[in-house]
């Protein structure tokens, strides 16, 4: 997700000396009206052309022409996917020239960004916007695909149970199924983004009106096919916050996204309960990102001292430097700065965050801060490894694509990017827990707090 950070940086010049510019909001701002204005009118420009207008080869040529280049000049992480950009563009002439739909073109340029292996970095197409997934969720677990949630209650008198193998999609093999048919169009900075990105976001996913067929085993070995419609509703309402407190008093604060921008009002609210508790519990696992400052104000509440986030860099393509055979030089922007928050009571009880492969993005920048405050441990799985500024860009034929421009980093110079977050005490699902319904991940750190 898109996360916008504080424009203040060092760049440095060819003598190695640093030049500070002060933040400015209004940038910001505007930056964010235009990344809305190009969404909308990369959605909008579609109503004026014709279902049957396929792309010709000249087309083809110039939407995978200017791909490369803009990927070539202001991709951030070329170290991390370590691919040699000019030889693929070169391989993927003749691949989008022998398509002959628009769609399997797009599908071809979705395969070529995946290479470079970034989370941040993907290839759209209009038309893919009318693909549906089921009302269902599924996860790789224990090498096996396992039915997680579900979303309709129609699919429940279909005899599907949370915990449920599917072992076939469309009466082939599941595993393969997914290897072949969905991995390669996935743009993902680590194997855990990979899985989740395969196996849980887009496993499913296809034609609105094209149902598909499942092959299920129960845990008691008895198997059944059913076939599932794409069109089911889903009774699913996410929510950015939710708070439970146990009957130990330890606060559970789930942070579903970073995206609600009343997050302030509604963390405030939630905070008054919060206080009085023994410990906090910030559950960040299905949080995919938004806006950074939104965790940096949640943190703010307890520290109290100063502390950083992570600092970051953005390439410079300076001509003559090519010319002299010399790298890229690199502008380096300062770390985030968190300050504790002023004329309130600061929580400074016990806490633990939880993360997981989902944790992704502005999640993870809120992560790198909550590290460098000390401020408690983290228990879960690691995370999706990929953050950044996106630059978006207009194909043809309706299509659009945006590539990571920006690298971040630990103060210290950790990287994560490619990586992941690693937890400092990792759990790790099993089938049998999901079919109890245990959260394991949950039970380590109330079990952490109470011994404490």
């Amino acid at each position: 997700m898109l996360s916008l950070k504080r424009i203040v940086f060092r760049q440095t010049d060819v003598s190695g000396n640093f030049k500070t510019k002060p933040a400015n909001n209004k940038i910001i701002k505007y930056m964010r009206l235009i990344l809305a204005l190009m969404f909308l009118l990369i959605t909008c420009s579609s109503f004026g052309q014709s279902v049957n207008n396929e792309i010709n080869n000249e087309e083809k040529i110039f939407g995978l022409s200017k791909l490369w280049s803009e990927v070539k000049y202001n991709f951030a992480n070329f170290d991390v996917s370590k691919i040699n950009w000019d030889s693929t563009y070169q391989a993927y002439i003749p691949k989008v020239l022998a398509t002959k739909t628009t769609e399997e073109y797009y599908k071809e340029l979705m395969k070529m960004m995946a290479l470079l292996k970034d989370g941040h970095s993907n290839v759209y197409y209009r038309p893919f916007f009318d693909y549906k997934r089921p009302p269902i969720r599924t996860k790789l677990i224990e090498n096996k695909i396992i039915i997680t949630d579900i979303y309709n209650d129609t699919l429940r008198t279909q005899n599907l149970e949370i915990g449920d193998e599917i072992i076939e999609i469309n009466q082939i093999n599941a595993i393969e199924f997914a290897t072949k048919n969905v991995m390669p169009y996935q743009s993902a900075s680590t194997i855990q983004d990979l899985n989740i990105r395969t196996f849980t976001y887009s496993l499913l996913t296809g034609k609105a009106d094209v149902p598909i067929e499942l092959k299920i085993i129960k845990k008691n070995n008895q198997s059944f096919i059913t076939t599932i419609s794409r069109q089911l509703t889903s009774n699913f309402r996410k929510q950015t916050y939710e708070l439970t407190i146990t009957k130990d008093n330890i606060a559970h604060l789930k942070i579903n996204d970073f995206e609600n921008e009343k997050y302030k009002e509604i963390f405030d609210s939630l905070y008054i309960k919060i206080l009085p508790t023994r410990a906090l519990i910030i559950d960040i696992r299905n949080n995919g990102g938004g806006d950074g400052g939104q965790g940096f104000y949640i943190l703010s509440h307890l520290i109290t001292q100063t502390t950083y986030g992570a600092k970051s860099k953005t390439r410079q393509y300076i001509p003559t430097l090519k010319a002299w055979e010399q790298p890229d030089m690199w502008m380096e922007f300062a770390p985030d700065i968190i300050k504790p928050i002023e004329g309130k009571q600061k929580y400074l009880n016990p806490v633990i965050l939880l993360t997981s492969a989902k944790t992704y993005s502005a999640a993870e920048d809120f992560i790198v801060a909550f590290d460098v405050s000390k401020r408690g441990i983290k228990i879960g799985q690691s995370t999706g490894g990929s953050t950044g500024q996106p630059l978006m860009i207009d194909l043809v034929k309706n299509g659009f694509a945006r590539i990571c421009t920006k690298r971040d980093i630990y103060p210290d110079g950790k990287e994560f990017i490619g990586i992941g977050i690693k937890p400092d005490i990792e759990i790790n699902e099993t089938i049998l827990s999901v079919q109890e319904h245990k959260d394991l991940t949950l039970q380590k750190a109330i079990e952490k707090l109470t011994k404490k």
